[in-house]
């Protein structure tokens, strides 16, 4: 019987630092959402776009049950991203600074070509 091995560490972050630098090697915004929406699944695009924006609020102060309200995600997801900012988070700040810095420049940080609509359209397939 063939087995598959599992990666070890070493392998996965070898990995992980080729999507950095594949993210990192995009000329614009644009080609990095293409290639996000090619890696990602819509439900991982949103679990993730949810835990920038769940760190957001927590750095801006408002309380589990505001940010419980206005993502509709658990409590459980809140503590976790909350305790990572404590621990670390300095990804998470570094994002955060820089969406409040592209959006006093842009007027309109999601373009029509971003919505899920126009991902949709475009992947029928998938979705």
């Amino acid at each position: 019987m063939n087995t598959v091995e599992k990666l070890n560490k070493k392998d996965i972050e070898k990995l992980f630092y080729g999507l950095c630098v594949a993210m990192a090697e995009m000329k614009n915004s644009h080609e990095a959402a293409e290639l996000l929406r090619d890696l990602l699944s819509y439900s991982e695009v949103k679990m993730v776009a949810k835990r920038l924006k769940i760190a957001e609020l927590v750095l801006i102060g408002k309380t589990y049950e505001e940010i419980r309200e206005i993502l509709k995600v658990g409590y459980g997801k809140i503590a976790r991203v909350h305790e990572w900012l404590n621990l670390s988070g300095e990804g998470y700040r570094r994002a955060i600074k820089r969406l409040k810095e592209k959006s006093r420049e842009e007027k309109d940080p999601k373009p029509e070509a971003y919505s899920w609509g126009a991902i949709k359209r475009k992947y029928p397939m998938y979705y």
